[in-house]
């Protein structure tokens, strides 16, 4: 998220430009940080696990198509490449790119075990209550 946020620094600045692979990254990024926040330390969805795995696990293929496109197209077209040049918005291009692709594949597994065994979610007895001294 701190990348996101350097993107959208330097976009202010006028030096590049977001496409809509960069929205969407932003976006299904900030969403699975939220779900992921709230089955650890929320009560229940009240949604079935299915339709909550069923809609994780599309925005997970949507993040894995975004980012493995641009792989693809990076080493099927050399000049693209990997290469950075010590260029820091390069470097933090692909750092984000491969952040995500494992991001995505967490995501997946994640909805693989919501399947098996249940979704995620906090009981009373794990959360210790703090002491304020």
């Amino acid at each position: 998220m701190v990348a996101t946020y350097i993107r959208l620094s330097v976009l202010a600045a006028g030096q590049m430009e977001l496409r809509w692979a960069d929205y969407t990254q932003i976006i299904v990024n900030v969403i699975f940080f939220l779900v992921t926040c709230h089955g650890a330390f929320g009560k229940s969805w009240g949604v079935p696990r299915f339709l909550r795995a069923f809609l994780l696990f599309a925005l997970a293929v949507l993040l894995l198509y975004v980012n493995l496109e641009s792989v693809h197209l990076a080493i099927q077209f050399p000049v693209l490449g990997f290469g950075c040049d010590s260029n820091a918005f390069c470097e933090l291009f692909w750092a984000n790119v491969f952040a995500s692709i494992i991001n995505g594949f967490f995501v997946i597994f994640d909805v693989i075990l919501t399947l098996i065994v249940g979704p995620l979610e906090s009981t009373q007895a794990s959360v210790a209550p703090v002491k304020v001294v």
